[in-house]
Order: C-alpha cells, then sequence, then structure tokens
C-alpha cells in the first residue's frame, strides 16, 4: 500500500512537472514563432537595403572607380592645358594679323603695292 500511495504521489509530481513543462514549451513556440516572424522582416529590409545600396553604387558613376576618376582628372587637367595654349596661340595670331596689317600700310606707304 505504502508503495502505491508512493507511486501515486510521485505520478501526481510528474504530471504537475510534465504541465509546467508543457507550458513553458508552449511559450518557448510563441517565442520562436515571434522570432521567425521578426527574422523574415529582417531579412527583407536587408534585402531592401542591399537594392537600394546598388542602386546609388550605379548612380554614383565615377566616384565608384578610382582608375575612373584619375582618368577624369588627368583629361580635366589636359583640357585645362589645351584652352591655356589656344588662348596663347589666339593671342599669337592676333599680333601676327596686326604685325602683317601694320606691314601692308607701310607698303602702301611707301607707295607699293599689296
Amino acid at each position: 500500500m505504502q508503495v502505491l500511495t508512493h507511486l501515486k504521489k510521485k505520478l501526481q509530481f510528474v504530471q504537475a512537472e510534465n504541465q509546467v513543462l508543457k507550458h513553458d514549451l508552449a511559450d518557448l513556440e510563441i517565442e520562436l514563432t515571434n522570432k521567425r516572424d521578426s527574422l523574415t522582416q529582417i531579412k527583407h529590409e536587408r534585402d531592401s537595403l542591399r537594392a537600394e545600396n546598388v542602386s546609388r553604387r550605379q548612380q554614383r558613376g565615377l566616384v565608384s572607380s578610382e582608375e575612373l576618376l584619375l582618368d577624369f582628372e588627368k583629361r580635366r587637367q589636359d583640357i585645362i592645358a589645351k584652352r591655356e595654349e589656344v588662348q596663347k596661340m589666339q593671342a599669337g595670331h592676333a599680333k601676327l594679323i596686326d604685325g602683317i596689317a601694320a606691314s601692308k600700310r607701310a607698303i602702301l606707304a611707301a607707295g607699293g603695292t599689296v
């Protein structure tokens, strides 16, 4: 009889413990579901940010490539140098035109023909 009573008490204890563990398991499953939902949302946000990052990199153009940026700067310096060279040549050309005009006037003033 004592053994049977002891086993019944032990069974009640184990059943009570089992109920507590089932409740804990249910709570953990709810938490797991919430975490999975949160993870899904975070993954969607990550994918969205990645797509935005790719789009912005494409829009950046020259800034995204060091070689292109250096080439652009070199070409810009070349253009500035060529513009200065053109201005110097135009000034020299204007001086030559003035010199030719002065020479023609001197020839005509001396009675010659041009």
